[in-house]
């Protein structure tokens, strides 16, 4: 399987038989050429792949992080929160989007956290129930958010400064009639 998340969308293709030839989800090399994340987390939270882009994304070489516990890309406060949410997860697996009310950090290798747009797909392969994870790292758009957000702030402000600079000339205008 593959997915991609993008713009609040899961997009997945099942893999399948064609022309005599049958693509299985042992060839997982395919995915490492997806340019989103992606992960593939047994029923017990262990990463079985990750993908060179969600490696790369996360500060792991390729390998790194395969047989690992899916709670090490947790940050340590929300740990024994997503273990549980996890295993509430696999009671009743559906593909949706974690990230779409609130904000999600991944925990990188070294320490730093990264604002992200995580996405779940359920696969049973052989018999087992696999979660496809899907990372988008969403660091860019919430720079560019917040560049919005203070432009909005400064046209605000200027357009208060402009308020009082024409109660001003007003007051200066009114202040001149009654002089006279």
């Amino acid at each position: 399987m593959s997915w991609l998340c993008h713009k609040a969308t899961v997009y997945y293709c099942s893999l399948f038989t064609r022309g005599g030839h049958t693509i299985k989800i042992s060839h997982l090399s395919i995915l490492d050429t997806i340019s989103e994340g992606t992960l593939i987390i047994d029923n017990k939270g262990t990463i079985i792949f990750a993908n060179h882009t969600a490696s790369e994304m996360l500060g792991y070489v390729s390998g790194e992080l395969h047989g690992k516990s899916v709670e090490i890309l947790v940050p340590t406060s929300f740990r024994r929160t997503h273990k549980s949410l996890r295993n509430k997860y696999l009671d009743n697996p559906v593909t949706r989007i974690m990230s779409e009310n609130r904000r999600l950090l991944a925990l990188k290798k070294g320490g730093d956290s990264l604002p992200v747009c995580i996405s779940l797909k359920p696969a049973i392969i052989d018999n087992q129930q696999l979660v496809v994870v899907g990372i988008d790292d969403i660091s860019g758009l919430e720079s560019i958010e917040q560049h919005k957000a203070q432009a909005e702030k400064l046209e605000a402000l200027g357009e208060m400064v402009s308020g009082i600079a024409h109660n001003f000339k007003q007051f200066g205008y009114i202040r001149e009639l009654a002089c006279r």
